[in-house]
């Protein structure tokens, strides 16, 4: 049996056992001495995980192609992942536009996430529009575009 490239570049031993400590320091109602932990937790080991895949599959969209990327997403099975397509539509909502679908060009500081964005958008266009809706953001800013034509 082939290895799957997630198996080779993501380390999910040390997630899992990560994962484990999260799920056991949580409780439903947290003491009230606990608090401050409770509000500073940063995001679950997982959801990270899937924030990481979905930027190898951009860096894969800008390095290679769409179907390189593509690839990647059928080869690991994250298509169907819904922790990792809820990554994938928070992504798309945080990272700026790129000049492709605006118009215009980001600062050059928002250049490489607003290519992120670019590459993203486009492999859930062509992969994921089923399951992940378009981003809010985008129809917002081509909605004041047209209205500015």
């Amino acid at each position: 049996m082939t290895k799957r490239l997630i198996e080779e570049w993501l380390p999910i031993a040390e997630i899992g056992e990560e994962s484990m400590r999260e799920r056991r320091s949580m409780t439903a109602l947290p003491p009230i001495f606990y608090l401050h932990v409770w509000w500073a937790q940063r995001p679950l080991v997982a959801s990270r995980a899937a924030v990481l895949a979905s930027h190898h599959c951009a860096h894969r969209a800008r390095s290679i192609d769409l179907n390189a990327a593509k690839q990647l997403l059928d080869d690991n099975g994250l298509a169907h992942s819904p922790v990792f397509l809820t990554a994938l539509e928070a992504v798309l909502e945080v990272l700026p536009l790129s000049a492709r679908y605006t118009g215009f060009d980001p600062v050059k500081a928002a250049a490489p996430a607003a290519s992120d964005f670019e590459a993203l958008e486009n492999l859930r266009r062509l992969a994921l529009a089923e399951q992940v809706p378009a981003p809010k953001q985008l129809e917002l800013v081509l909605a004041e575009l047209a209205e500015a034509s």
